[in-house]
């Protein structure tokens, strides 16, 4: 099933429009089904982390929340811990505003999250990133302003 997602994104990528960073997963190759989740791993299974996760942002901002300073906190935490952890995180933006400007917001967005993960020491290979802009917007408001953070481990 997080096989099958991340193959999704990756196909669904290839037939747009959007030029995406060298950080792309399709560089990485993370749509192999070698790339395990978390619940493959038995160390990292007890966790019972969630296949992926939400960092929320304000319209127009890709500024870190406090609360969202804390849930990635806590991600580095478990980083630090089990070094066979990756990540990939993954930009968005709702669909109010011109286009273009929102593809660039989603980008920052995703910058944001990962720089703020490897400035807390974690080696920037096991933090991936992509983003989207407005293409995947799914209600017009607030859920689409995120970046989805999506775990994965080291075959």
């Amino acid at each position: 099933d997080h096989n099958r997602r991340l193959g999704d994104l990756e196909q669904n990528q290839s037939n747009s429009n959007v030029t995406v960073n060298t950080l792309d997963i399709a560089r990485i190759g993370l749509n192999n089904d070698d790339r395990p989740s978390p619940s493959s791993d038995p160390a990292l299974q007890a966790l019972n982390l969630p296949d992926k996760f939400d960092v929320r942002f304000y319209t127009g901002s890709s500024n870190l929340t406090l609360n969202a300073q804390l849930q990635i906190n806590e991600l580095v935490g478990l980083m630090v811990r089990y070094p066979q952890l990756r990540l990939m995180c993954t930009g968005h933006a709702d669909l109010s505003g011109d286009r273009v400007v929102n593809l660039n917001l989603s980008r920052a967005r995703a910058t944001t999250v990962r720089n703020y993960i490897l400035d807390s020491g974690v080696n920037s290979e096991r933090v991936v990133m992509n983003f989207f802009g407005e293409e995947r917007a799914e209600t017009r408001g607030a859920k689409d302003r995120r970046v989805i953070v999506t775990f994965f481990v080291e075959p």
